[in-house]
């Protein structure tokens, strides 16, 4: 594994965080198009006509104005320019100046940015000129205002508190001193003309567009400009935080300012429900659906974007079936690129199983339907589908299979929350941190880029969830201080919910945070302080309802398996899998045969020690085989112990004495130990004679290629050398198996450590040895056909397949080294030798594979043509692809329309089904365990590149 894959799950976190930003300046481009606009009149009300919270924050802030010299006019009530949902008034207090020259209009709703100091409502100074102009002077407000319509200038001097503020304002009027407009009638009239004036000037500037009788909404250019000013601004108010203590913010109490933020986030809340009264509310769901499949294109393939695209399109729209079922409000499904979906939706008295309902029906119907595709294949009511609707479906059982596991955020997760930790936010945490770890590690083993992300999004978002945490806590211990019948009080008002949070966020633990994460804070913790936690019975019927939606698919797939006639055959396909030769295996079965055998050996009499040890090393080298039982390999290593401590004091070339040497070095438990063991066995039989040197050879072997990090080449290839020399001195024949494989790596070692010819002369001993072993079966054959046993024909044509994978592995070298004469005359040779009715085999097509790669990189047209001419009939189902890739470069080199036609109709399945990576590029450098096609792996990258089959 080189350091790229080892890097891949950082480096897929570093590309997913400006991913996330252009995904959220994409939804809040959206929710911008989304918002509708419409006049704003304004008009001279009662002040008992204003709201009780906004007369309570409008009274409170009268002080800091009368100190600046303004006195209190008149309360105006007016539309607000954006659709909301309620349709909350706008209401202001006007103040004048004692000089006339200024106006003070002073909000409830909003606040000033609190890195200036205003924590409570807003001021906006006006001037009204006689000659027609209008001045309005923020301060520090977030300047995602709408442009200012024609003859209004917006001045923003963001000054630390307001008293500053109206400084620098009165510094800029004494500057101009035009007459002004001073009665209380025509400053009302100015204002009504601002309100009304607004959206016209924006649709004469082409910035807006007709959305309805008496609305209006914004081009998309205004839209992104808006949201890439309010994006920036929630970013900058985040980050620095709320100022030092400023004579604003001293000057109220925190009561004022409960009441001024709960105003606040009350009216924000109607705004970003008032998006959702848009006549083109799917806008966002087909735009992201569009996204979705171009991220998916690039970092897979078109077609496994849209499979994908499918599959979480069914899941949310399972969610988004469920909320309309039990009543949910505002409901939206949205996909997130490169990521997955979101169904939303809002119903404050949901009770815990229909939050079960919602979060279940997300990841089911997309099981039980594949799963039901399946089951109707395995009993033969369905033909077997295309290799498009199998990946289809193996999609559909992974991404709702993974959905169910009990992490956060899956689904899975999200019901576990739901029953268990509904009033336990440390809790809640700790589950969702060790969701975190879960799919950490999942992301490091599998080295999903797409894991990788989510868990970087999921760390990312820690220190938010800290927050809510520490908010939900303060809150409880809040509810435990009120009387009990208040405390009980469940479901409780959203505006109740509202009030307690904001109530609890006055706070000295939470005095530093400013008002977006208060804001969001508290709309995290609405849906908890308004639904009720479940009961015991809820629980226990939730959790219910949980695992038998986990189990169930499990079950009708063993179900499919075992019982359906045609169900291993189907699921065998699903997951490109052979079929285990082995079927009535049973690890445990196995395990209990070899407990009994040793059981045996254990009643034998002292006498028989050597007999014991064999059946020792016996059952030790049989579990070091079982991968599949969890207590096997501490068991290996437990008999390894005990052989070794009946045989160390034999002598060194005793050969039982080194097998459990050597198998207490392969079960150790660190690569250090296991270094130990091997080099004192090296040391221990590097000069004894006898059968124990087999076992120096295979030592020697895994020291030359695992062995210590700060071994020289030399000492690898001393290693290697001797273990190759202890083989060919030990084999009974030319072509021992050992012996092959031995001068293989021997030739690997030394072609990566810069001697290839030293390299290419192992591999021809190789050849040389297979050759001769043939003809020696070839001359011992009986003349007449009918004396050829079976056993005998099968031998001779292991001999051939032997060889020919021999020959195709010298050719391949010498193709490496820039020797493509020989190593195409080579391939061809071993080509021919093919049995008759033997063309299917492995060997066959892996010599024919080199010989068409061969001829492709030598650009020999003709060559290529006779390769064509040979191709094997009937390719296994593992050389499919090769023999693919391979006629498809050699259509571009012949430039042969036909055959690039078939080869990509065959590629185009082919890699759905298997998720062949078809544009692998070669690796930069030979290793330790090269197997020299690198030739053969660069044309295919080029020719998949030429296809266009590589995003």
């Amino acid at each position: 594994m080189n350091w790229l894959s080892q890097a891949a799950p950082w480096l897929a976190l570093l590309g997913a965080i400006p991913l996330l930003y252009a995904l959220s300046l994409l939804l809040a481009t959206l929710n911008c198009m989304r918002l509708r606009l419409r006049a704003a009149p304004m008009a001279v009300v009662e002040r008992q006509a204003l709201e009780p919270d906004s007369r309570a924050v409008l009274d409170a802030m009268r002080p800091e104005l009368q100190a600046l010299g303004f006195t209190w006019c008149a309360s105006l009530q007016g539309t607000h320019p954006q659709a909301m949902d309620p349709d909350l008034p706008l209401e202001v207090d006007l103040f004048v100046h004692a000089d006339g020259r200024a106006w003070a209009m002073v909000q409830a709703e909003q606040a000033g940015s609190a890195r200036h100091g205003r924590t409570v409502g807003s001021v906006t100074w006006l001037t009204f000129f006689a000659d027609g102009r209008n001045w309005m002077g923020f301060n520090g407000l977030p300047q995602t205002s709408l442009p200012a319509p024609p003859g209004w200038t917006y001045l923003d001097d963001a000054q630390p508190d307001t008293a500053s503020a109206w400084a620098a304002y009165a510094e800029r009027l004494s500057g101009d001193r035009a007459p002004v407009v001073q009665g209380l009638d025509q400053a009302v009239q100015r204002l009504d003309e601002w309100g009304r004036s607004q959206v016209p000037a924006l649709v004469a500037q082409g910035r807006a567009l007709p959305a309805g009788p008496g609305f209006w909404r914004l081009s998309w250019r205004e839209s992104l400009r808006l949201a890439w000013r309010a994006l920036r601004q929630v970013r900058k108010e985040d980050r620095a935080g709320p100022a030092s203590p400023s004579a604003d913010a001293c000057l109220h109490g925190p009561q004022v300012r409960q009441v001024s933020e709960a105003l606040r986030f009350r009216y924000q809340k109607a705004v970003q429900r008032g998006l959702g009264m848009a006549h083109n509310r799917h806008r966002s769901f087909w735009i992201t659906a569009a996204l979705f499949l171009a991220a998916g294109a690039v970092l897979f393939s078109w077609d496994m974007a849209w499979m994908l695209l499918v599959v979480i399109a069914v899941h949310e729209g399972g969610h988004w079936l469920a909320m309309r079922w039990a009543g949910y409000q505002r409901q939206s499904v949205f996909f997130i690129p490169g990521l997955g979906g979101m169904a939303t939706g809002e119903k404050a008295d949901a009770t815990p199983l229909q939050k079960v309902g919602v979060y279940l029906a997300g990841p089911m119907p997309g099981l039980l339907l594949a799963v039901g595709a399946l089951a109707a294949v395995g009993w033969g009511l369905l033909p077997q589908p295309p290799a498009w609707t199998m990946q289809l479906l193996l999609l559909t059982l992974v991404v709702n299979a993974f959905n169910l596991l009990p992490l956060t955020p899956l689904d899975g997760g999200r019901v576990v929350e739901s029953l268990l930790f509904a009033r336990l936010p440390a809790m809640r945490l700790v589950f969702a941190l060790a969701g975190m770890a879960a799919l950490g590690g999942l992301a490091w083993f599998s080295r999903d880029p797409l894991i990788s992300i989510l868990t970087g999004v999921l760390l990312m978002g820690l220190p938010w969830q800290w927050r809510v945490m520490q908010l939900e806590r303060a809150v409880h211990r809040t509810l435990h201080t009120l009387p009990q019948q208040e405390a009980c009080q469940a479901p409780v008002s959203e505006a109740d919910a509202v009030h307690r949070a904001f109530g609890v966020l006055q706070q000295p633990a939470f005095a530093r945070w400013p008002f977006v994460r208060r804001a969001a804070a508290a709309g995290a913790l609405l849906p908890s302080l308004q639904s009720r936690a479940p009961g015991w019975a809820e629980g226990a019927a939730g959790l219910a309802i949980y695992l038998a939606c986990l189990l169930l698919p499990v079950a009708m797939v063993m179900g499919i398996h075992q019982a359906a006639p045609q169900g291993r055959q189907v699921l065998a396909t699903l997951w490109d899998v052979e079929l285990s030769a082995r079927r009535d295996y049973v690890p445990e079965q196995h395990l209990a045969a070899i407990e009994a055998r040793l059981a045996q050996a254990d009643q034998l009499p002292p006498s028989a020690q050597e007999q014991r040890v064999e059946i020792y090393l016996e059952a030790a080298g049989e579990l070091q085989l079982m991968d599949d039982h969890p207590l096997a390999e501490a068991r290996a290593k437990a008999l390894y112990q005990s052989a070794w401590a009946m045989t160390q004091s034999r002598a060194q070339s005793d050969l039982q004495r080194a097998l459990a040497l050597k198998g207490m070095a392969d079960t150790a438990d660190t690569a250090e130990q296991a270094a130990n063991l091997r080099q004192r066995l090296v040391a221990d039989l590097q000069d004894v004679p006898g059968p124990a040197r087999r076992v120096l050879a295979s030592v020697q072997e895994v020291l030359a290629f695992w062995g210590p990090p700060d071994q020289t080449v030399a000492q690898r290839l001393d290693r290697m050398v001797q273990a190759v020399e202890i083989r060919r001195a030990d084999a009974e024949a030319p072509d021992d198996f050992l012996l092959l494989h031995a001068r293989i790596k021997l030739a690997r070692l030394l072609d990566a450590s810069g001697h290839p010819e030293a390299a290419q002369a192992q591999l021809q001993a190789n050849v040389i040895a297979l050759q001769a072993a043939l003809q020696a079966a070839l001359q011992a054959a009986p003349q007449a056909a009918h004396a050829v046993t079976a056993d005998s024909a099968q031998r001779r044509e292991w001999k051939i397949f032997s060889l020919m994978q021999a020959e195709t592995l010298h050719a391949r070298f010498m193709a490496e080294h820039g020797q493509t004469g020989a190593a195409v005359a080579l391939a061809r040779q071993s080509v021919e030798r093919t049995p008759p009715k033997k063309a299917g085999h492995y060997a066959s097509q892996d010599s024919w594979i080199a010989w068409l790669w061969i001829a492709i990189g030598m650009g020999d047209a003709a060559e290529v043509r006779q390769a064509l001419a040979q191709q094997p009939p009937a390719p296994r189902a593992y050389a499919e692809i090769g023999i693919a890739q391979a006629r498809l470069a050699a259509a571009q080199l012949l430039n042969d329309d036909a055959l690039r036609l078939q080869a990509l109709a065959a590629l185009q399945p082919l890699s759905q089904a298997r998720h062949v990576a078809l544009c692998r590029r070669p690796r930069v450098a030979r290793d330790l365990h090269s197997d020299w096609q690198n030739l053969e792996r660069r044309l295919q990258h080029e020719s998949a590149q030429a296809a266009g089959l590589c995003p």
